[in-house]
């Protein structure tokens, strides 16, 4: 790479970078960017070999240097150049940590926690799977020589990128209709703002491989001052002219191996490594297109669509297959799986120009994505050596941000030519039921699974339009990789012969779709063993063994939880899988070498995955996880999402208005008896938002939120209450509530819950809300919350929060976190679990090694917190238990006030006390397991150069921030100022509101009680109020100020609510003002 990150995240490179950007050059924008590139890549490479090469030898002379001082007598001079040493050294590995880190490709490990071993390891481990040390040719023979492999694989390519002779009518056959407006044409070709670009650029990944140019997209965030200017001048040239110059549009291809030990040319993937420049632009393309393709693309289609889920197709998928096995249609009925060979690289582009006019595009729109994939050329990466440049004339990009949409648009006429044979009546597809709704086909990108009667003339019609469709396209159906599914009841001459019509052969029991099992066996441990041996060999990969307790917190949450999440979000996994898993991530958490079959868990697992506000990590158990995903299928059931899975699924088990309930049908799969299963755990967070109260029955349907159960209860419980709608309870000529009717038929608490339900002044349907999470909106997480949360400690001390919120590394937060809990590996907890050793202290031998004694009473250790340039009495710190030390970090013993002063020297003093603590612990394990007793003098320096280097790398640290007072000001002239106001009191809440002039002179006053209440009710109510009073004075220009910002945010934004409890009082003041 030309600009590394190590370089960019020093400051001394800002000058070479601003000299070399400067540079002047004639010609278009473009071409002064790519210049500009260019002279600021060979600077930094420059610049790099002077300033930062040979770290690694630079590590190593200085480590020797500070043994060569360890081995003298200790001296204060010694001591200043260890200190000074260390520093250094400290310095250069972090150098070097960023270095290994950009090599590797991890990008989910987060900064502040020294890993060079690891990013080391997964570098050399990435570069040894890329590489081609042989490769078997197309007749069979071995190539070992570097240059042959590398000619044979261009010339493998280039032939794969030429356009092979299509015969693509140029009016579809009328499949495909205009649908873009002349408005949204306008939109789309817009020139780009400077924001709009900008925004663009920083919402890259800082690290995603760069192109030929070598600039990472961090660069650009980085000196977006020097650089932004001349990049937002040379995007808007392209939306301007039409015309890219070749060196922005040059990319790289590297092979990347999709299974163990690759031998043949098409167990490669070409991903392609272009220039962040150019995916600017296509990034900019894409924002603009997800706009208009949920109108173009069929329903068939989730993938890159806003709205659709991965899920929904897995779920069609087994239904139909679970239809399969217990409904007996005569005929029965036959599914396929389609593999497109290599489906990116063979479109053809004069097919996607045809489809992109038959939608209605604009030539302007179309010219710039033509010019995106045509103006393309490429060079190969094979072994790290470049091959020379060729220019395809066929085929997507994959690295390109643009090509998966472009390929969806070109999916679409696959669809439709099925969609138009099965309007025809040719095509009868498959049913979930007789009165469902029937698929003909379903579609993941290239992932494609089509369904239809098993009889030869169904069969022979689909095969018509699949060869149709390639021809057109370009693209060429893998019948050796592509299966066939059959139904009961049809008969083995039948299968025998469909067989033959398609030239595929039946699936095997272990196959897969979207990465989850096809079929479910009679052991369904067996059809999901492949989760855990999964994440067994992400865990326990030698690679893993170099991580630290911060990286290995990061690993199970990043990586380890998110690893089985598209299938946990459609199939119920069995329990013993799921424990299994947990198991797995519990021994990597506390034994990750796994050296052994026997390790020591110092904290249960169920305390672990407690969150990090009640003492534990936040990770989650496997079925818990599991049942969260699978929480979302069923809100989507009784929310009434509308979509072809959700519809076919009410269907099929007719989901009606009492489905919670009812029990679920004996033959259900085993997805939908473990949706049916938690629908009790969506009704404790799903509650009615009262629009005409039409639809929503008083006793049976949750509509009070505030009382449990969201059901209110009669007024006398003995005598059964009479159904009636809740529309019945409701004044129907100014909305709101009919007082009597509610004394009449409810209980006092019931009552005074449903006064504070404020209804719509403009007619609206009941809605479903989820108000487990505050903006009604449901989320996994809230579902996870909901469903355990009984489970967790109930009032847990607040200082486990504000452990997690300090501005420390997360190495030092965890390393608190276990002296908090107890679980640090002291001579005394190990005698106290094991009854090995001794529990003496190490470093002192008098007494036992507690927490307390090891890091604040223990003479030698005292030393540390009394030598560093504050003189701290450890004696004297307020620590009685492990608890109390997670106290002193959070909340330091220093002078409080609210001057910005004194929030700097309790920030600094809590860095301070988090790295004397780290600092005894390794002197103490340097003792331990090294045997060796340094002086703790030039321990100490040590100590405090690091205490210094954190104070000023900290973030926000040094920051002198001071509260803003707001003071009130008169409205302009003509205008009303009415301040509103909320105060609670014990038993009532109270709004108030104050009109003055534009002379700060005050008009009227009010105030009044409103029925008991949370803050943020009682302030929108407020509000509401406000205006109701201004129009019975008859003030138009009015200006309403409150001091809530959440409710501001939601009366200035458009229909969306920070949280569900204040929407229709929002809409009610809009529709009044």
């Amino acid at each position: 790479m030309s600009c590394q990150c190590q370089n960019i995240k020093k400051y001394r490179c800002n000058g070479v970078i601003s000299e070399a950007w400067k540079k002047e050059f004639v010609g278009n924008e473009c071409f002064q960017l790519c210049k500009k590139q260019f002279y600021t890549t060979s600077a930094l490479r420059k610049w790099n070999r002077e300033v930062f090469g040979h770290c690694q030898s630079r590590i190593s002379e200085i480590s020797k240097q500070i043994e060569l001082i360890q081995c003298e007598s200790p001296s204060v001079e010694n001591g200043h150049k260890e200190a000074k040493l260390q520093s250094e050294l400290n310095c250069w590995m972090s150098r070097n940590e960023l270095m290994w880190r950009q090599k590797s490709r991890e990008t989910w490990l987060k900064d502040g926690d020294r890993n060079s071993r690891f990013f080391h390891i997964s570098a050399v481990v990435r570069r040894r799977k890329n590489s081609i040390d042989a490769i078997r040719g197309e007749d069979g023979i071995w190539i070992v020589n570097l240059s042959e492999i590398r000619d044979f694989v261009v010339g493998n390519f280039k032939h794969l990128f030429t356009e092979e002779v299509t015969a693509c009518p140029v009016e579809l056959e009328n499949l495909i209709h205009p649908c873009i407006s002349e408005a949204e044409n306008a939109q789309l070709c817009l020139t780009p703002t400077p924001n709009e670009i900008k925004e663009a650029v920083f919402n890259m990944q800082s690290l995603k491989s760069p192109g030929p140019d070598g600039l990472l997209p961090l660069f650009y965030k980085k000196y977006w001052h020097i650089v932004g200017h001349t990049v937002i001048k040379a995007v808007q040239n392209f939306f301007t002219s039409g015309k890219l110059l070749k060196q922005m549009n040059f990319s790289f291809i590297v092979l990347i191996p999709k299974i163990q030990n690759p031998s043949a040319i098409n167990h490669f993937r070409p991903i392609s490594l272009c220039n962040t420049t150019y995916k600017i632009i296509s990034k900019l393309l894409v924002d603009r297109l997800r706009g208009v393709l949920p109108d173009l693309i069929s329903p068939a289609q989730s993938t890159f669509i806003p709205g659709r889920w991965i899920a929904e197709n897995q779920l069609i998928v087994q239904e139909i297959l679970h239809s399969f096995k217990i409904r007996k249609v005569k005929g029965g009925f036959v599914a396929m799986k389609l593999d497109l060979q290599k489906a990116y690289d063979r479109v053809n582009w004069g097919f996607l120009r045809t489809v992109l006019t038959r939608f209605g595009f604009s030539d302007q729109f179309i010219g710039w994505i033509m010019e995106c994939i045509s103006s393309v050329s490429f060079s190969i990466l094979v072994n790290g050596g470049k091959s020379k440049d060729f220019k395809p004339s066929r085929g997507l990009r994959q690295g390109d941000p643009l090509s998966p949409y472009l390929f969806i648009i070109c999916q679409e006429v696959l669809s439709r030519l099925i969609d138009r044979e099965f309007s025809y009546g040719n095509i009868k597809g498959v049913k979930m039921n007789m009165a469902g709704p029937a698929f003909t086909h379903v579609m993941y990108a290239d992932d494609i699974m089509v369904f239809a009667k098993a009889n030869s003339r169904e069969v022979i019609v689909l095969n018509e339009c699949l060869d149709k469709y390639c021809a057109w396209s370009g693209q060429l159906i893998n019948r050796s990789k592509s299966g066939i599914i059959f139904s009961k009841m049809v008969c083995c001459a039948k299968r025998r012969e469909l067989k033959a019509l398609l030239a595929m052969k039946k699936f095997q029991p272990n196959a897969k779709y979207l990465g989850s099992p096809l079929f479910s066996s009679t052991s369904r441990i067996k059809d999901f063993k492949f989760l855990q041996d999964k994440l067994e060999s992400r865990l326990l990969g030698w690679r893993s063994k170099a991580l630290s307790w911060a990286g290995r917190a990061t690993l199970i949450k990043s990586v380890a939880l998110a690893l089985p999440s598209y299938t946990f979000a459609s199939f119920s996994i069995p329990v013993a899988i799921c424990e299994k898993m947990d198991a797995a991530i519990r021994r990597f958490w506390w034994n990750p070498s796994n050296d052994s079959g026997r390790y020591l868990a110092w904290k249960a697992w169920a305390d672990l995955c407690t969150p990090r506000a009640s003492g534990g990590l936040g990770f989650r158990k496997a079925k818990h996880n599991n049942d969260a995903l699978l929480s979302k299928l069923a809100w989507m059931i009784v929310s009434g999402r509308d979509s072809p899975c959700m519809n076919a699924l009410r269907s099929k088990y007719k989901v009606q208005h009492g489905w919670f309930n009812c029990d679920p049908p004996k033959n259900a799969s085993p997805t939908w008896r473990a949706i049916d299963r938690l629908k009790a755990n969506i009704s404790k967070g799903a509650c009615f938002l009262i629009g005409d109260g039409k639809s929503v029955d008083c006793w049976k349907d949750p509509w009070v939120p505030w009382i449990p159960g969201f059901l209110p209860k009669p007024k006398d419980p003995l005598v059964p209450p009479i159904p009636m709608l809740v529309s019945s309870l409701i004044n129907q000529e100014i909305p709101s509530w009919n007082m009597s009717l509610l004394q009449e038929h409810f209980d006092e608490e019931s009552m005074t819950a449903i006064c504070r339900i404020h209804l719509p002044f403009q007619s609206s349907r009941d809605k479903l809300c989820w108000i487990a999470d505050p903006k009604g909106v449901f989320t996994v997480k809230s579902a996870y919350k909901l469903n355990i949360s009984h489970t967790w400690p109930c009032n847990p001390d607040s200082c486990w929060k504000y452990l997690w919120k300090c501005k420390l590394h997360e190495r030092l937060k965890i390393l608190i976190w276990r002296i908090g809990c107890n679980i640090l590996p002291t001579n005394l907890n190990i005698f106290s679990r094991l009854s090995k050793g001794s529990p003496l202290c190490p470093l002192c031998g008098v007494e036992e090694e507690s927490i307390s004694h090891l890091f604040f009473k223990c003479k030698v250790t005292r030393m540390f917190w009394f030598g560093t340039s504050w003189g701290i009495r450890a004696e004297l710190l307020p620590v009685a238990t492990e608890l109390d030390v997670i106290k002193l970090v959070v909340n330091p013993p220093v002078p409080k006030s609210t001057s910005s002063a004194s929030r700097l020297v309790s920030s600094q003093t809590s860095v301070q006390i988090a790295l004397i603590l780290e600092a005894i612990w390794n002197f103490r394990n340097r003792h331990v397991h090294l045997n060796s007793l340094e002086c703790p003098l030039v321990s100490i320096k040590i100590l405090e150069h690091k205490i210094t280097e954190y104070w000023r790398a900290l973030p926000g640290l040094n920051v002198d921030t001071v509260p803003v007072k707001n003071l009130w000001s008169p409205p302009p002239p003509g205008c009303i100022k009415l301040n509103v106001d909320a105060a609670l009191l014990p038993f009532s809440t109270r709004i108030a509101t104050i009109a003055r002039d534009d002379n700060g002179l005050l008009i009227k006053a009010w105030a009044k009680s409103v029925v008991s209440c949370d803050p943020l009710l009682a302030e929108a109510s407020a509000i509401h109020w406000a205006i109701q009073l201004a129009k019975a004075e008859n003030w138009s220009n009015i200006i309403i100020e409150s001091d809530s910002q959440v409710c501001i945010n939601a009366l200035i934004s458009e229909n969306q609510y920070e949280d569900w409890s204040i929407a229709v009082i929002c809409d009610n003041v809009k529709c009044l003002a």
